[in-house]
């Protein structure tokens, strides 16, 4: 077994054959024979070079900005000290930013710390590991930061090197400072102090922690607090992060949220683009368009494929993202090539035949338009992406036929003074699709959902009968309460004979695998559907490698039953609306128009008491549709009116 790192240089004083051996991979490339560790062991400097996508979808954004706004920004010159910048960081809407956006973890992880400068910053990536993790130092430095829990050091000698980190050790080179400070070790001597201590070498530590205690005699320090101090440090220096790797990495990302800040659409637009194949992450960057709108108050649209605006990569257009070509499946790059280049020539396309037409059908064939008309990239010309489908035979038949004849120099006479009938096809009606069937389409070609999500209209259940969505559920170990779609089910037979059921769970926010084991799938094969939408309930585990989590199914419950499980209608009414005589009144006349068998809760949110919750008479119980829930959300916004079962809610959530 040879294998050869991606990216590593190394670097000797003098001819490499003086010092290692050398061999040709499999790719022709000299490489040393000896593996990483011997090679530094030797003296040789190896350099780890990192090829990352965001460089290029800095570029991007770079460019769109230029082109949108005129503007030319170095991006070497944005500054460090950005309040909005720090805003949106605080409030957590860290997707697309350089190593921020990883886990649901690293986001919780800055939005309670809440960093208000560069140097707080920077720790997120150092403290978010399993080192800080574990022992506790991350929750220390955030409780510290934030004024919950005092600033003190293990000794006051250490004050002047760990002062800018609330007397927590989070990085390496405050070990190395405290060794040079206290026992008077050189650059050279403090690093390997650092090595030894984060590669527990414990040979070397017994060699360093002499030498350490040694030094510090000398600089007046007695033997036992020398000691101590190193005792203390040791286990730290396991821990310990290299803050100029942290630095570099943060530079990256809070330049990158300053973008995001300031030229959000340009943003968004470079990072679809750069992660177009990535289905997963494009419905996070989709998502975080809503979620931007919201905090910025600026309107962020992304609107689908559009034959005659859509560029072949993610572009802006005022305050909306044009969906770029280059996403739509099976339309490639010499098609896209041949569309565009079409387009620039002659000007935008004026109908499905015109554009049949125009277009070299032998590059943009059959296929291609099938998926430009399912994704809804036709949607400009006049008809329906079903008609378009249906009559695609007819209509490119009457298009080729029509370029022949100008191929060979054959017009009327029409033609001539460009007036007058011309060859068209006569498409047939068709019944225009369902909106269930044009988004299972878009699905298919993109991967997603444009149009709107066949989840949509169970928000409000989704909010309060689970616990989890897609993103956290496989954070928590068991009770994962989640309600999504179930795609790509299969079943086969274990090797006892048993069924089985493999699936994917998919919702507003992505998609997570989930697997139904014997007693499951025969208690809910019935239930367990492709395109049904129901509740799961579950627990996490790995899959037959345990390399990958997934969802253990436990319960299913469709839809349609939850909703009956409903037996509360629960009201948020702002402290700006609690003393609102008018919109209480409106609130009691809804409730009259809409009598049924749910209890009606108010959640009364006040200045002086926080939040009241009151339980009407039965007087008021009221019914839970579309219509109430419009009407109550029109009073008090989005979000405020929401369905439950107060006693599940007891059950299940008291711990959540």
């Amino acid at each position: 077994h040879v294998s050869c790192h991606a990216s590593a240089i190394v670097v000797s004083n003098g001819p490499l054959t003086n010092y290692v051996p050398l061999f040709k991979d499999r790719n022709d490339q000299i490489a040393t024979q000896f593996e990483g560790k011997a090679v530094e062991d030797i003296g040789i400097i190896k350099f780890d070079t990192l090829g990352i996508r965001s460089l290029t979808e800095i570029y991007d954004c770079l460019e769109l900005i230029k082109e949108n706004h005129g503007k030319e920004i170095e991006f070497t010159d944005i500054p460090f000290d950005d309040e909005p910048t720090f805003d949106m960081i605080r409030a957590g809407l860290l997707q697309g930013l350089f190593q921020l956006e990883t886990s649901p973890g690293m986001k919780q992880v800055t939005v309670d710390l809440k960093p208000e400068n560069f140097e707080q910053f920077i720790a997120i990536a150092a403290l978010y590991r399993p080192g800080p993790l574990k022992s506790g130092l991350m929750k220390q430095f955030i409780n510290r930061k934030n004024g919950r829990e005092p600033v003190d050091y293990l000794d006051p000698l250490l004050e002047d090197s760990l002062k800018n980190t609330y007397g927590v050790p989070v990085y390496q080179e405050q070990v190395m400072q405290i060794a040079r400070d206290l026992a008077g070790f050189t650059m050279g001597e403090a690093d390997v102090l650092r090595s030894a201590m984060g590669k527990k070498n414990k040979q070397l530590l017994m060699e360093q922690r002499d030498k350490f205690v040694e030094g510090a005699v000398k600089n007046d320090i007695s033997e036992k607090k020398a000691s101590r101090i190193f005792d203390l440090l040791e286990p730290f220096g396991q821990y310990a992060f290299n803050k100029s790797h942290t630095v570099a990495y943060s530079i990256i990302a809070y330049r990158m949220a300053y973008l995001k800040t300031h030229y959000p659409h340009e943003f968004m637009a470079a990072m679809m683009t750069g992660e177009h194949t990535n289905t997963d992450k494009f419905i996070k960057y989709r998502n975080e368009c809503g979620l931007l709108e919201e905090f910025l108050g600026r309107e962020i649209k992304l609107l689908p494929p559009d034959i005659n605006k859509s560029e072949r990569h993610f572009s802006v257009d005022n305050n909306s993202i044009l969906f770029g070509l280059i996403a739509i499946n099976s339309v490639g790059e010499n098609a896209i090539e041949e569309i565009l280049s079409v387009r620039a020539e002659g000007g935008e396309f004026t109908s499905f035949q015109d554009f049949c037409e125009r277009v070299n059908t032998k590059i943009v064939n059959k296929k291609s338009v099938q998926n430009l008309i399912m994704c809804g990239a036709l949607d400009s010309f006049e008809g329906h992406r079903a008609q378009f489908l249906e009559n695609i035979d007819l209509v490119m038949k009457t298009a080729e036929t029509a370029r022949a004849d100008k191929d060979q120099g054959q017009f009327s006479l029409f033609d001539m003074f460009d007036e007058g009938p011309k060859s068209v096809a006569e498409m047939k009606e068709v019944e225009p699709w369902t909106i269930i069937e044009q988004l299972k389409h878009e699905k298919e070609q993109l991967g997603f959902y444009v149009s709107g999500h066949p989840l949509e209209q169970h928000k409000p259940i989704m909010r309060n009968f689970a616990n989890s969505n897609t993103v956290t559920a496989l954070e928590k170990k068991d009770k994962v309460l989640l309600i999504g779609l179930i795609t790509n089910l299969r079943s086969y037979k274990t090797r006892k004979g048993d069924v089985m059921g493999a699936l994917e769970i998919e919702d507003l926010e992505g998609t997570i695998p989930g697997v139904a084991f014997s007693g499951t799938w025969s208690a809910y094969s019935d239930i367990l559907k492709n395109g049904a939408v129901v509740l799961v309930q579950g627990s996490t585990t790995t899959d037959a490698k345990h390399k990958n989590k997934q969802i253990a199914i436990n319960k299913v419950t469709p839809i349609e039953n939850v909703i009956k499980m409903t037996d509360t209608v629960e009201v948020i009414i702002p402290e700006c609306h609690v003393d609102n005589q008018k919109k209480l009144e409106e609130l009691q006349q809804i409730v009259k128009d809409h009598k049924g068998n749910k209890n009606l809760v108010m959640h009364l949110r006040t200045e002086a008491y926080g939040t009241v919750v009151a339980q009407s008479s039965e007087d008021y119980n009221l019914d839970y549709n579309e219509e109430v829930v419009s009407k109550i959300e029109a009073l008090f916004g989005e979000g405020s009116v929401f369905p439950t079962n107060r006693a599940q809610r007891a059950e299940n959530f008291i711990e959540f």
